[in-house]
């Protein structure tokens, strides 16, 4: 787009249509009872929590939740496949989605009445940093090593690195 319509031009039109890409992606983390704890380039780290807003625990698991989203936000990312730009030529997006469990600390750091931020830490985040290194376009990928009986809850269509990845399909 910044060759085709200059820097200036380039750059608000691909903020336009990665807006209506992040309020759709968004929408279903939403739906599914997910956060988004924040955005680090081209990518969102999102939260499942498996307690309710009152801290009681929830009906559905966290991972279920997650992996439902992940599905859904796929399939809405369908209608991205083919962008036209104003010249004519067809660009499309499309996202790549890694999941990971287990425990994280979640806190908020900064001076709230300046700056806070919602942080992740823990091994649980460096096992979905991995498992998003593991994973292609438009796919769903589970970082496994720590759980079991993953081909009982999930459709496994393809293992990577030694069964610690399991690429989902439902």
């Amino acid at each position: 787009l910044a060759r085709e319509l200059g820097p200036r031009r380039g750059s608000e039109e691909i903020t336009r249509h990665l807006n209506v890409v992040y309020d759709a992606i968004i929408a279903e983390l939403h739906r599914h009872g997910g956060s988004v704890i924040g955005f680090s380039g081209d990518a969102i780290t999102c939260w499942f929590d498996d307690l309710d807003l009152q801290g009681n625990p929830r009906a559905d698991s966290s991972l279920e939740r997650a992996a439902a989203c992940a599905f859904a936000m796929q399939k809405g990312m369908t209608q991205f496949a083919a962008i036209s730009t104003p010249n004519g030529k067809t660009i499309g997006l499309s996202i790549k989605v890694a999941l990971a469990v287990g425990p994280a600390r979640r806190m908020a750091i900064g001076n709230g009445n300046a700056h806070q931020m919602d942080v992740l830490a823990g091994a649980t985040l460096s096992a979905l940093a991995d498992a998003e290194h593991e994973s292609e376009r438009g796919e769903v990928v589970l970082a496994a090593s720590n759980l079991t009986s993953v081909e009982e809850r999930f459709n496994v269509a393809a293992w990577r690195a030694e069964k610690q990845f399991a690429v989902l399909t439902s």
